[in-house]
């Protein structure tokens, strides 16, 4: 699971700078709102698998 998490981690990562400057800023805007809540929900799975251990 931590491995896969870390993959699809360093996808978003390569997605992010494969961005190029001539895109629109909405573009970039949305990118950013959207990996952030993938990040958010990465730290939410990652909360709830600790939580499980303990």
């Amino acid at each position: 699971l931590i491995l896969e998490l870390s993959v699809r981690d360093a996808n978003y990562a390569t997605e992010a700078q494969t961005l190029s400057f001539g895109e629109s800023a909405f573009h970039a805007l949305t990118m950013l709102n959207v990996n952030s809540m993938k990040i958010g929900l990465l730290e939410y799975n990652l909360a709830i698998a600790l939580e499980s251990i303990n």
